[in-house]
């Protein structure tokens, strides 16, 4: 779902920056990196796996968090933890 949201931003040229945390295979990558090499007006930077720290400098560094999960929960934890340091979720 993500890399058609991507794919579809780049086709109509939207000037977007993403900063993605977490672990990705090697195929996932390799296809956000061809990805954003084809289209200028994506951004995508990949940081990994980050400690709790680092995760409080990145959300100053972000205007909204797009939060991609499997299973069907009403309110994580990740979302409430960026509404309380001011961020979109």
């Amino acid at each position: 779902m993500l890399l058609q949201t991507l794919r579809k931003l780049g086709k109509r040229g939207v000037k977007t920056r993403f900063i993605l945390a977490n672990s990705y295979s090697y195929e996932s990558f390799k296809t956000l990196k061809e990805l954003s090499e084809r289209c200028r007006s994506l951004e995508i930077e990949v940081v990994g796996r980050i400690k709790y720290e680092e995760l409080l400098n990145l959300y100053d560094r972000v205007w909204a968090l797009i939060f991609l999960s499997l299973l069907e929960e009403p309110l994580l934890y990740a979302v409430i933890e960026s509404m309380l340091i001011v961020q979109y979720p």
